[in-house]
């Protein structure tokens, strides 16, 4: 007589156990961004490229489909 054991999991199961692992990851390994987070990232960012050679005169100008950058719109916003 031979007895066999099947384990049956549900699938939400598994979902929920990889949602608790993702939130425990996340609270021990993740660092909290604080307010002025971005504009830090941003600085340190554009240091890294001046520091490796990188033209940075240009940076943050986008080129819109007629052909005009952010710059000329904003000059254009402050004349009127």
């Amino acid at each position: 007589m031979s007895l066999t054991l099947t384990v049956v999991i549900p699938d939400h199961s598994i979902g929920s156990g990889l949602a608790i692992l993702s939130a425990i990851i996340t609270f021990f390994f993740l660092t909290p961004i604080p307010v002025d987070g971005v504009e830090k990232e941003d600085a340190d960012f554009r240091e890294y490229l001046v520091a490796h050679g990188y033209d940075v005169s240009q940076m943050g100008l986008g080129v819109h489909e007629d052909g005009e950058s952010d710059r000329s719109i904003s000059d254009e916003k402050a004349a009127a």
